[in-house]
């Protein structure tokens, strides 16, 4: 089976605003801007971190017209996102060759991706939209340590943007060939000065698809989604605050456009397609077509629906003997509801008729570490320890429709991970730091499968 990609022309325009407080106190002068990464669990400059990580903050976003998250792989390297091949709502990444493009999810995703510190369970949802979105860090390398579990490849942490302590306004709007548009806007400002912020957010994306079905007439591999996210900042005092974030996701995205790789590939530059024809299975069905490049025969093109629900909530708690507490709290909740032409032809050979897949979601984190300085100092000891508990539940219904006769699936899982964990970090110079750290990890699954 084959995925036609199309490189799409927009044209975007951005308008941000601030209070003229802020803007008359700007300055002039520009310098190298320190650039501060958690890939540790604490704020500290990306030069003093041992870990290979790559930061992008909100300005490279803009900077790069990145408007999801596989946008990135364009500025990072060894890093490959793309959406798995028969949906554009889940991410497969891949970092350094390790990854994994299966969307079953009993199979846990090798990548780590969090949001707001939250764990994804799973992949459903996981091709995020970055507009509200501060900075992303990729990690490459195993991270299970402190990043969790499931990531002997890397993790992508995605944090969002929090309210700031004076009204700022930004809307972005873009429209491109396709009739493809998106218009996304942000406000975000204190409620009560100095002890409540607040934000919201809401976007949109809509597309008529790049991939004409010559059997209904239809165009797939489209775009049609709305979300929104909203936020509460409670700074208690200099010591302790606490971040709320409610996110709603919305996707109606048509079917992608599959074309059987038995029926045709596209010849060398100036050169016309050139036909591939299976004797023994495609040409006595009369299924061996001349699609041409952004074209496909689908017969079965039912639209898709994936709506997603989550909150999370960061506490974080500093006393005066040097020592932080955090707790990360996190519910997710999706429904998905998929209908796939699996043999990517005009014929009724195989169809993936209504997949459906709810997942559950509960998680808790909580880490007890030195305070996050930022800067260091011979002697000093960095460290670091928490447990950490996720509650995962997912139910998949999949009939089959195979040569006319329907085939039902069923199966369910549940899952309930534990785990305790702790690293720490001497410097013994400026230059010099040890480290030493450890996880463990106890899994419990329930498999259910019906046939």
């Amino acid at each position: 089976m084959e995925l036609d990609h199309v490189r799409r022309l927009a044209v975007c325009a951005v308008l941000s605003m601030t209070s003229a407080l802020a803007a008359a106190q700007s300055s002039g002068s520009a310098g190298l801007e320190e650039i501060v990464v958690t890939a540790r669990k604490r704020a500290e400059s990306i030069q003093d971190v041992p870990v290979s990580v790559t930061a992008v903050n909100q300005a490279a976003i803009e900077r790069n017209f990145i408007a999801r998250i596989e946008d990135l792989q364009q500025i990072t390297p060894n890093v490959t996102l793309e959406p798995v091949s028969i949906t554009s709502s889940a991410l497969a990444p891949y970092i350094r060759g390790i990854g994994n493009r299966a969307q079953e999810p009993v199979q846990d995703p090798a990548i780590a991706i969090s949001v707001d510190g939250v764990y994804l369970a799973t992949i459903v949802g996981s091709a995020l939209d970055v507009f509200d979105v501060e900075q992303i860090e990729i990690l490459r390398g195993p991270q299970g340590t402190l990043q969790g579990r499931n990531s002997p490849g890397g993790a992508i942490n995605m944090r969002t943007r929090r309210p700031g302590d004076e009204l700022h306004m930004r809307a972005e709007a873009s429209y491109g060939n396709y009739d493809t548009y998106s218009i996304k806007a942000a406000i975000d400002g204190p409620i009560v000065p100095e002890l409540l912020g607040a934000k919201l957010a809401v976007m949109t994306s809509q597309s008529d698809g790049y991939v004409e079905d010559l059997t209904t007439g239809e165009d797939l591999s489209g775009q049609d989604t709305i979300a929104a996210r909203v936020g509460f900042l409670l700074t208690l005092n200099d010591s302790v605050d606490l971040y709320l974030t409610a996110d709603y996701l919305k996707d109606e995205s048509p079917q992608r456009g599959l074309r059987n790789t038995a029926s045709s590939i596209a010849g060398l530059p100036g050169q016309p397609d050139v036909l591939l024809c299976n004797p023994a299975v495609l040409a006595p069905l009369g299924a061996c077509v001349t699609d041409r490049k952004y074209k496909t025969t689908m017969d079965f093109t039912a639209g898709n629906d994936l709506e997603v629900w989550s909150v999370a909530a960061n506490l974080n708690w500093s006393f005066g003997s040097g020592i932080e507490l955090t707790s990360v709290t996190g519910y997710r909740d999706a429904d998905e509801l998929q209908r796939v032409d699996v043999d990517g032809t005009f014929l009724p050979l195989l169809h993936s008729i209504d997949r459906r897949m709810k997942v559950d979601q509960f998680s808790q984190e909580i880490r007890l570490g030195s305070s996050r300085s930022g800067s260091f100092s011979a002697g000093q000891l960095d460290w670091v320890v928490g447990v950490y508990y996720v509650d995962s539940s997912w139910e998949l219904s999949q009939p089959i429709d195979a040569f006319g006769s329907v085939i039902p699936a069923h199966r369910e899982q549940d899952l309930k991970s534990y785990a305790g964990f702790g690293q720490a970090t001497y410097h013994i110079s400026d230059r010099w730091s040890a480290s030493i750290g450890g996880r463990q990890t106890k899994d419990e699954k329930d498999l259910d499968v019906t046939f």
